[in-house]
């Protein structure tokens, strides 16, 4: 395409030979050696305490805004050459940097820096030093908990319209908020923001205990700076959406002392009150489910060596008729006998529980698992009252007319979000990953909680999940036809797969969560993450997830989603937990 300029050339055929030369680096150099000149500048900016000396011509061909500051009579700064900028402290701070790139093309970012930059390019509408700030934060989301600013990059992201920018912080963000919310920029963010990720059930936390605490910290560092308006929304968004039931029986009455229930006991004090109810409900009918079958006269005997490895039924030690639950003596006063039956029509089969976590090296095989499935107990409890938090029961007046109440229902409105503790996830690692035959398998077992309820602690999902790291092999084989045999070659499908096998007929809607775990400067995190939300059955055991990576990026020399020193080994994070079920 021809220049504007290229008028000027006289119309003569040797235009038509030659070679076009290059020398606009040379150039750009010069054009550089003005920035803060003094000599031929013909404006001054001051910005707080600084002033800079530029030029008119090279701020308004870089922004649309300048220009029309500079150049328009309706403006009065067109007729000044002195103008003085209100910016705010962290732009005051970069205000340099971003003068420089208008010179030179070149800028100096950071996790610290580059937000108070992005801010000043779309102030003044420099769209390229905004697609290179967006483009450096993209790639730049890990980062130490003190140098961490993705969810300041979110807030501002969704603000101001960026959405790429928004959505690579919130996948970061969800599948890594374990970690995220234990930075210091966490403390900072709008009551909005930490409710936005907060009622989501698909964040990464640990425990439900962990996302508490943390909420916890930010509430008491707004009180602490005078921010209460802010304050009240979260606290009762914190009793109507912790999984309070979901913690355990320890925790809970550890939380009854806990600074943040003390500073709002009207709205915390009753849904942990009521999860306690729901565990002490829970442990009592096991108990008496425990003693109603050493007791029968049926085919099972309390004497362990009377059970076969093949019984349907195996109670742990914790679930004995000797343990027991009990309340404060500032809570227990107001609580009367549970009345707890079995109805007939709902088996319970139940054995043992899975050991402390799991690990898994290249081609090996390790299990976790020795129960069955479970299906949810029944419970009949006096007149029951629900809080403001739909997922426990508050039990009003034990002793009252009976009215039917199962606690299977309760658990259909719990949806678990992604732990990452031991109970619902476990660990695979392919170490040497160059040295992994195509179609290899690395395989294991493990089990998740039915409901995750304590009390429940004997009861328990199988299953088997089998990794493919380099591809799906199908072997070599004959396929006999009426007319001729055709003998078909041995194919290797070129997939990252996941295959999850269900233990049981029963029927089972679950997520499955499937995290890679990539690193960057030493910091292990979630660089990829996936659910899928099925349902198993006795015609439905088995699910296959393919590309859980791409294929072709895992076995290059990209290091995306490899961990380890030679980068060579790699690791995912599976988890598995009931779905919610209205």
């Amino acid at each position: 395409m021809k220049s504007k300029c290229d008028h000027y050339r006289p119309n003569n055929s040797c235009w038509g030979y030659g070679q076009q030369m290059d020398n606009s680096h040379s150039t750009i150099q010069k054009l550089s050696t003005l920035y803060c000149d003094p000599e031929m500048s013909d404006l001054q900016l001051v910005v707080s305490d600084k002033v800079f000396h530029t030029h008119k011509l090279i701020l308004s061909i870089s922004s649309d805004v300048l220009k029309t500051m500079l150049t328009s009579p309706t403006w009065p700064e067109s007729y000044k050459d002195l103008i003085v900028l209100q910016e705010d402290p962290e732009c005051v701070e970069v205000f340099g940097d971003f003068l420089h790139y208008l010179y030179t093309g070149r800028i100096h970012m950071s996790h610290l820096t580059v937000l108070p930059i992005l801010s000043l390019a779309d102030k003044y509408n420099i769209g390229d030093l905004s697609s290179l700030c967006i483009e450096y934060m993209c790639s730049h989301c890990v980062a130490t908990k003190q140098n961490s600013r993705v969810l300041s990059w979110y807030t501002y992201a969704t603000m101001c319209g960026h959405k790429q920018l928004e959505h690579v912080c919130e996948e970061y963000i969800v599948w890594n908020f374990q970690f995220v919310m234990e930075t210091e920029d966490f403390l900072s963010i709008s009551a909005d923001i930490l409710l936005h990720f907060f009622q989501s059930p698909d964040i990464v936390v640990k425990n439900e205990l962990s996302l508490y605490h943390a909420v916890k910290k930010w509430v008491l560092k707004k009180l602490g700076i005078k921010e209460e308006s802010e304050v009240d929304d979260v606290v009762r968004n914190i009793g109507q959406h912790t999984q309070f039931t979901l913690m355990s029986y320890n925790e809970l009455t550890s939380l009854q002392e806990d600074s943040l229930v003390k500073t709002f006991p009207g709205v915390l004090e009753p849904v942990i009150t009521a999860a306690l109810h729901v565990h002490i409900a829970q442990k009592t009918c096991s108990q008496q489910t425990d003693t109603s079958f050493h007791q029968s006269d049926g085919s099972l005997s309390s004497s362990p060596s009377s059970l076969s490895s093949t019984s349907s039924l195996s109670l742990p030690s914790s679930l004995s008729s000797t343990s027991s639950l009990s309340l404060p003596s500032s809570s227990y006063q107001s609580l009367q006998p549970i009345s707890c039956t079995i109805p007939s029509s709902i088996p319970l089969q139940c054995e043992g529980k899975p050991s402390d976590g799991s690990h898994f090296g290249s081609r090996h095989l390790d299990s976790i698992h020795n129960c069955d499935s479970a299906k949810p107990m029944s419970v009949n409890i006096d007149e029951t009252i629900h809080t403001n938090n739909d997922n426990v029961l508050f039990p009003k007046d034990f002793s009252s007319n009976s009215v039917q109440t199962e606690f299977s229902a309760s658990k259909k409105r719990i949806c678990p979000r992604i732990y990452t503790c031991d109970a619902w996830c476990t660990e695979m690692v392919v170490s040497e990953l160059d040295e992994v035959t195509p179609g290899d398998v690395l395989g294991a077992f493990f089990s998740t909680p039915v409901t995750g309820y304590e009390a429940d602690d004997s009861c328990y999902w199988d299953w088997h999940i089998d990794l493919y790291p380099k591809g799906v092999a199908f072997k070599k084989f004959m396929m006999i036809g009426m007319l001729e045999n055709r003998e078909i070659d041995e194919v290797l499908y070129e997939t990252v797969r996941l295959t999850v096998t269900s233990n049981s007929l029963e029927t089972r809607k679950v997520k499955i969560s499937v995290m890679v775990i990539g690193e960057e400067d030493g910091l292990e995190y979630v660089v990829r993450g996936l659910t899928k939300t099925c349902i198993f059955d006795g015609d439905h055991v088995l699910l296959n997830i393919s590309d859980i990576v791409p294929y072709g990026i895992l076995h290059s020399d990209d290091p995306l989603y490899k961990t380890g020193k030679k980068r060579d080994i790699f690791k995912i994070t599976v988890a598995i937990r009931p779905a919610l079920i209205v």
